[in-house]
């Protein structure tokens, strides 16, 4: 049993050593086209923009209520474009991108008395000689907090398109990842239930498919891409998390590497963490991987398989993006000096509880906004939310107390896949409170999970031995391969 656990611990460290590489190689790679993006041409780019001020793909307004055609959130778009135009130095652009906030360190205020918003301040850098002019010279800020690599498509395809035919691009694209699998997996649900040589390895692929049915039209129906998918600065990250599905659910699990998966899930971990502006991409990405990796389970998998492949997934996507933030701490540092790496871990820390905002107004906040993912009446979404939840806790309890041992374990995965969501929730306490409207979207995940587990407790009873207990609990560990 000893040399067996240390067997399992020695190829598990290869597998996170795997991941740590894998994402240490992929975010110096992004960092380097970021940093060769600074030298692409600005005419066609600084072109489209002014076209899309003038023809109203955007517009002066930061945020769009339920506006589905240009999209809820200009906000992050306009900071995006400010980048592109209050440019100097190319490193210190693509470690710190410099942008004008309009309420801090210096409150810019109109003629009329009303707050300057971010996209008028995009929009006069856009059409001016001299950006760097127009504001006083304390208030353009270097926005070192994150990587910003949504910069890198968003620049690409500006060279060609204008925001409006970026933001159908991104829509088709973020729809599309989703019907892609939503096809594909019925196609292969159909194809293995005519499959008659190997009726019980047929039947957990089938299982298989009807979860990733289910969280295709749960993510196209509760996640309001209608609303984000247009922007610029969500889009990126949304379709990363669809693609890595789609990945997932066309992988092998039980018969995957281990530096495979834990090479692909760093990777993951890296890409999300380069992508995120703090939208929430992270626990949804790091809720996602572990849920549908324990839905990849075999039937014939043991308990220990799984735990182990949730384990080594969810492992390997934390040490990517932990890679990820190293690399910018560094990059940071070595650019700006200590105090602008003092200054990233005083906002972070804000933005978890700044304000000393109490748990009740986290709840209070979400439950304002379910309309966004839910239903236009408030107490329906609450009351489906509600049952929801009920639902999850039920058909948990059935799994644990009637099915295998082994969907007992895929159970525990979709539980803590759910707590991932909540404890971002906590943890960034603030800036889930003061961005209700988009961290909402997050709930969707729950959604999901109930499905998972439904399908969990229904087929793990079904499939129980009479009188028998699944002994294969103590096996531990996927089959290996060099």
């Amino acid at each position: 049993m000893a040399l067996s656990f240390l067997y399992w611990a020695r190829r598990a460290a290869a597998g996170l050593g795997a991941a740590f590489l894998a994402a240490v190689f992929a975010t110096l790679a992004l960092t380097a086209m970021l940093y060769a993006m600074q030298s692409l041409p600005r005419a066609g780019i600084t072109a489209h923009i002014r076209s899309s001020f003038t023809n109203g793909a955007l517009q002066e307004h930061d945020w769009l209520l339920k506006n589905d055609r240009l999209g809820v959130d200009q906000y992050d778009t306009c900071l995006l474009i400010q980048m592109f135009f209050f440019r100097g130095d190319a490193w210190t652009d693509t470690v710190a991108p410099t942008v004008i906030f309009n309420d801090w360190p210096v409150p810019l205020w109109a003629d009329n008395g009303s707050q300057i918003s971010e996209c008028a301040i995009a929009r006069a850098a856009a059409f001016s000689d001299a950006p760097f002019d127009l504001y006083p010279p304390q208030s353009y800020f270097a926005y070192s907090r994150y990587i910003h690599a949504f910069r890198l498509p968003a620049y690409l395809l500006l060279e060609k398109f204008d925001v409006g035919a970026i933001r159908r691009l991104y829509r088709m694209l973020a729809f599309g990842v989703l019907v892609m699998i939503l096809v594909t997996q019925l196609l292969l649900m159909l194809w293995r239930a005519e499959r008659a040589d190997d009726p019980p390895h047929e039947g957990s692929h089938v299982i298989q498919g009807v979860f990733f049915v289910m969280l295709s039209l749960l993510f196209m129906h509760f996640y309001a891409l209608h609303f984000y998918a247009p922007s610029l600065t969500h889009a990126p990250s949304d379709i990363l998390i669809f693609v890595a599905i789609a990945v997932v659910s066309l992988l092998n699990i039980p018969r995957t590497s281990y530096r495979m998966l834990c090479g692909l899930s760093g990777i993951f971990g890296a890409l999300v963490f380069a992508l995120d502006f703090l939208h929430g991409a992270l626990p949804l990405g790091l809720a996602a991987l572990i849920g549908c990796v324990a839905m990849k389970a075999e039937r014939q998998s043991s308990a220990g398989q799984i735990a182990t492949a949730v384990f080594l997934a969810g492992s390997s996507f934390v040490v990517g993006a932990g890679v990820a933030l190293l690399v910018k701490i560094v990059t940071l540092a070595v650019t700006l000096g200590p105090q602008a790496v003092t200054g990233f871990f005083v906002q972070l820390n804000y933005r978890m509880i700044g304000g000393g905002f109490p748990l009740s107004d986290v709840w209070r906040r979400l439950s304002e906004h379910l309309d966004v993912i839910f239903f236009e009446d408030l107490r329906f979404s609450r009351a489906f939310l509600f049952v929801t939840g009920l639902v999850l806790v039920v058909t948990y309890g059935i799994a644990l107390a009637r099915a295998t041992r082994a969907s007992a374990v895929q159970a525990h995965a979709l539980v803590l896949s759910v707590l991932v969501i909540g404890v971002w929730y906590v943890v960034f306490r603030n800036h889930t409170v003061i961005h209700a409207d988009p961290m909402v979207r997050l709930l969707v995940w729950p959604l999901t999970a109930t499905a998972g587990m439904i399908i969990v407790a229904v087929s793990g009873v079904a499939h129980r031995p009479r009188g028998s207990e699944d002994r294969n609990f103590g096996q531990v560990g996927l089959r290996l391969h060099k």
